[in-house]
């Protein structure tokens, strides 16, 4: 087994690495003044290595910033990535609010960024695209708790129990950023399937107290699928014109990820089931990344630079899957 070279690694290499990894709109010193809840002479003590971190305070910073320390213990040689964890607070119904929140900061970091831009692989639709419908939304969330946090209730007490209004302002503002972000999409001709197969199932087991849902989403979905066939005819989204593509896999994809650019600095987060994922900020695996996308375009055909007769077929096979589910149910 190879020995680890041991690193001498000071307090000021930590607070470097918070600056390199974070993008804030104060200064440093203030946002670790609040974290710490000390003074901002404090702060700048410590960041200057004047001033010995505890370790309770190195875990704050770590969990606020989303950094880790392997990445300073052990450099970043392939063997060693950065990752900040699904943080799992779903759990907790009222933190719905809270991840909302982080993923607005994201988005709008990446909007504001003139090179900014997302990249996003569909093994089941990407979650941005439901981002304009209430009820689409809130479902999604809603079999997160059904099938991984046991909840027992019903849809429509789901609802109940969340903060809705608060929560859906977020998620309209998160759909503005993304709709004014260069992007990229790959699917699959199965990339619908799952979203279709899960209302099936919901539906199925009686977890809707009102019939009409069922047809509300489906119809929400149609929806998506006939903007996204709108983007592609012009070659770009939204009311600004901003840039977009969208691929198609002949092969199953196998993961959901969401690539993210902001400016130099890469990021990603790796879907894991419904709602939840691992973000990862670590360069090394990003540009692993984004290598295996680029080699997966490649591979796949651009909708909007083929004939008028395959993007038909394309769309109207997708259609035909919510209505032919419309129509069971």
């Amino acid at each position: 087994m190879a020995k680890r070279e041991n690193k001498n690694v000071t307090q000021a290499d930590f607070f470097n690495l918070i600056k390199k990894e974070v993008s804030t709109h104060k200064p440093l010193a203030n946002k670790v003044s609040e974290v710490l809840n000390v003074s901002l002479s404090s702060a700048y003590c410590r960041m200057q290595d004047k001033y010995a971190l505890t370790f309770n305070e190195t875990v704050k910073l770590c969990q606020h910033f989303g950094v880790s320390l392997d990445a300073l213990m052990y450099g970043t040689d392939g063997r060693h990535y950065t990752v900040v964890p699904a943080d799992l607070k779903f759990k907790s119904i009222e933190n719905n609010l809270i991840f909302a929140q982080e993923m607005f900061e994201i988005t709008e970091l990446i909007k504001k960024s003139s090179k900014g831009e997302m990249i996003l692989t569909g093994a089941d639709i990407p979650i941005f695209h439901f981002l304009a419908y209430k009820e689409l939304i809130f479902f999604q969330i809603y079999s997160w708790y059904k099938n991984v946090y046991d909840y027992s209730g019903k849809y429509e007490d789901f609802l109940k129990e969340l903060p809705v209004d608060e929560i859906f302002d977020l998620v309209k503002k998160i759909n503005i950023n993304c709709t004014a972000i260069p992007s990229s999409e790959v699917w699959t001709e199965q990339t619908i399937d799952s979203t279709l197969k899960l209302l099936k199932y919901h539906n199925d087991m009686k977890h809707f107290s009102d019939s009409k849902i069922t047809k509300l989403i489906c119809e929400q979905l149609f929806c998506v699928i006939e903007t996204l066939e709108e983007w592609i005819k012009r070659g770009n989204k939204g009311n600004e014109n901003i840039p977009y593509k969208f691929y198609v896999n002949e092969i199953d994809i196998g993961n959901s990820f969401i690539f993210m650019k902001n400016g130099e600095k890469l990021s990603c987060i790796m879907r894991l089931f419904t709602v939840n994922g691992i973000h990862i900020k670590e360069q090394l695996f990003c540009e692993e990344v984004e290598r295996w996308l680029k080699s997966l375009i490649k591979r796949s055909s651009l909708l909007s630079e083929i004939s008028e007769k395959e993007r038909f077929f394309f769309f109207n096979a997708q259609k035909n899957k919510i209505v032919n589910l419309m129509n069971i149910l």
